[in-house]
């Protein structure tokens, strides 16, 4: 046996001790189950459909990465895609709100196992906050008289972040002007 040889084998074996992937949980919001057929949700491609229940579903084994889930009722498709799903574990997706003007289904929020992030739809979600959050950050989006926020920090463990600007609220440009 050659050195190449017992150097291989323990990475073989690291390999095939991988997790069985993530299962996703995920509960709707109330409109999005009016209408009398049936909502059913597939993960990625060739996957079978799961019944949505009681205005909640739940799919195990999905591998790590990232997963297309549709979201399926008669004729009609939304989809939502998950990006950076741990190796395995249990992701919740919260309040699912099914909008068929766009074709996305989008969380209210999502919580991920070890305070680990996640996008859904290009936004991330989970992650730890501390108590107080003094962060850098891109503003993605601002409401139209400009009194909320949404906020990517630069530290890429925190989740993008709703701010809401009050009396006290205190913003600084780059340079630290107010």
């Amino acid at each position: 046996m050659t050195l190449r040889t017992l150097l291989l084998a323990p990475l073989l074996l690291v390999s095939a001790c991988g997790g069985d992937g993530v299962t996703l949980r995920g509960t709707l919001r109330p409109d999005a189950l009016s209408g009398s057929d049936s909502l059913s949700v597939l993960a990625g491609d060739g996957s079978e459909p799961v019944e949505v229940r009681e205005g909640a579903f739940e799919v195990s084994g999905v591998p790590p990465g990232a997963v297309t889930l549709r979201f399926a009722r008669g004729g009609d498709t939304t989809r939502m895609e998950i990006g950076g799903l741990p190796e395995e574990g249990e992701v919740e997706l919260r309040a699912i709100r099914l909008d068929d003007g766009s074709g996305l289904a989008f969380p209210s929020a999502v919580a991920v196992p070890g305070g680990g992030v996640v996008t859904v739809n290009g936004l991330r979600y989970g992650g730890r906050l501390p108590e107080r959050v003094a962060a850098d950050g891109t503003v993605l989006a601002a409401s139209d008289d400009a009194d909320a926020f949404l906020v990517r920090p630069v530290d890429t463990r925190l989740p993008d972040l709703r701010v809401v600007v009050g009396p006290l609220t205190q913003s600084v440009t780059p340079d630290g002007d107010p």
